[in-house]
């Protein structure tokens, strides 16, 4: 995989993909109304270009956001942005979710967009979260679940964008975002053969409520290929989420 160019190329495809736009604005949606102290830190894991970490910088601006990447192109565009933008409070971080887990002090927040599944471990690392949260802390968390079905993919967002953006622009997307394409038929092949994680809406409920959260909202989203949750830090390990 060319990371340079998939990072550059990640931003187009997301700007223009109506399904990965309602996961931001439900995500912001959901922060806007999490409370977080002065010097909170808030955790993005697997932040990737900066798409929520950038979002919640401004939303939140007393408080201090940890953008988690492991990869230096991704870091170098979405620092990019940030300045663009004039975010001061962001720090970088390149690592992985679980090296940062392991090594974190307590957060008052994280938000975790289409990374935990591909961890070796994830459902350990939910657990890793929860025990990083400080007391009522958030978790907001959208997760792939189900496996990609890359011509059901290729064929609706040809069609969004036809509509939208005219059919000359939209195949010289497609040329240009190939090696998102390419991307995405590993994730496919990975969540065939199980080294992916894939769950269903409740499995993904009750990982959660397993970890010890309490999840005040959980829908699939994604085009019913993913679940979005919002849980709270709440009790001990061994109390049970509801809905």
């Amino acid at each position: 995989m060319d990371w340079s160019s998939y990072a550059h190329v990640y931003d187009i495809m997301a700007s223009n993909n109506p399904s990965y736009q309602d996961i931001v604005k439900q995500a912001i949606s959901e922060f806007a109304d999490i409370p977080i102290p002065d010097g909170g830190i808030i955790a993005d894991l697997g932040a990737g270009t900066g798409n929520f970490s950038i979002a919640i910088a401004g939303l939140k601006p007393n408080a201090i956001i940890h953008h988690v990447d492991n990869n230096p192109q991704m870091i170098a565009l979405a620092r990019e942005k940030a300045a663009q933008q004039k975010i001061s409070n962001i720090q970088f971080i390149n690592s992985d979710t679980t090296e940062y887990l392991n090594n974190a002090g307590k957060l008052h927040a994280v938000i975790s967009v289409h990374a935990i599944y591909p961890l070796s471990h994830p459902k350990e690392a939910i657990s890793g979260i929860y025990e990083k949260l400080a007391p009522n802390g958030h978790l907001v968390v959208c997760d792939l679940g189900r496996i990609l079905d890359i011509k059901d993919w290729a064929f609706y967002f040809f069609r969004k964008n036809v509509v939208q953006n005219g059919f000359l622009y939209t195949l010289k997307m497609f040329y240009r975002g190939r090696t998102v394409s390419a991307h995405n038929k590993v994730i496919a092949n990975n969540q065939k053969s199980g080294i992916y994680w894939t769950h269903t809406t409740e499995e993904f409920k009750e990982t959660l409520q397993q970890a010890g959260f309490h999840v005040s909202r959980i829908m699939p989203m994604y085009r019913d290929y993913s679940d979005f949750a919002v849980a709270k830090k709440a009790g001990s390990k061994r109390s049970s989420g509801a809905v």
